[in-house]
């Protein structure tokens, strides 16, 4: 999420590696050394857009074919503002 906010797009591969290299600082696995499956960015993004589409409808991540994903930067504004908003009473 943080990849997609602070770009205009994400490619797919740079996408795995921030999936590699957060499971690689996992405890959970730390002996197992197999690389994740690249479709499984593909399977994160759509969780993704179930979770930001229940939150605010106009919060939609775009494919790019083949290459990655972007939000407008109209709706990456938006997102931040929820963010800060949920955030603002800490």
């Amino acid at each position: 999420m943080i990849a997609l906010l602070k770009v205009d797009r994400v490619e797919k591969l740079k996408l795995h590696h921030i999936v590699e290299q957060q499971r690689l600082f996992r405890s959970q696995r730390p002996n197992d050394l197999t690389p994740t499956d690249p479709k499984m960015v593909d399977v994160m993004i759509c969780k993704l857009r179930k979770k930001l589409l229940v939150v605010d409808e106009r919060f939609v991540i775009k494919t790019i074919w083949g290459g990655g994903y972007f939000m407008d930067p109209e709706v990456r504004t938006l997102v931040v503002e929820k963010v800060n908003e949920g955030t603002s009473g800490c």
